[in-house]
């Protein structure tokens, strides 16, 4: 019981920082809540895991889990990466390059055909 309180107070306490974080940086409200959604999906995929002790292979393998196995649109990858940036740059300030990790433009607009750029792992 304690560590479900724990986790939950964990997952808050980064939600909330990266909610700070979106308007601060004046993102639409939109977009804040879908970055919520998106952050709080990742950090329940590692839990128990400390986001502090996750690697760059591990948020690789996790997108691409993400797309191959889940099949989610490019839209939402772009959305899943951005909100990983956005947890790391501004709650851990660990400045991660995972640009590479975006979508790129193309399959932005082929997404109804379920296709992506990121390779399966």
């Amino acid at each position: 019981m304690l560590s479900a309180v724990l986790f939950s107070v964990d997952i808050a306490g980064n939600i909330l920082i990266v909610e700070i974080a979106c308007k601060l940086k004046k993102i639409l409200s939109y977009n804040q809540q879908t970055y919520t959604n998106a952050l709080r999906q990742f950090l329940t995929f590692f839990h128990p895991k400390s986001p502090e002790s996750i690697d760059v292979k591990e948020i690789e393998a996790f997108i691409s889990e993400q797309v191959t196995r889940n099949g989610i649109s490019a839209s939402y990858q772009k959305q899943l990466v951005g909100s990983i940036k956005l947890l790391y740059n501004e709650v851990y300030r660990r400045n991660l390059s995972l640009n590479y990790l975006y979508p790129d433009r193309s399959s932005l607009w082929g997404q109804e055909k379920g296709i992506s750029s990121y390779p399966a792992a």
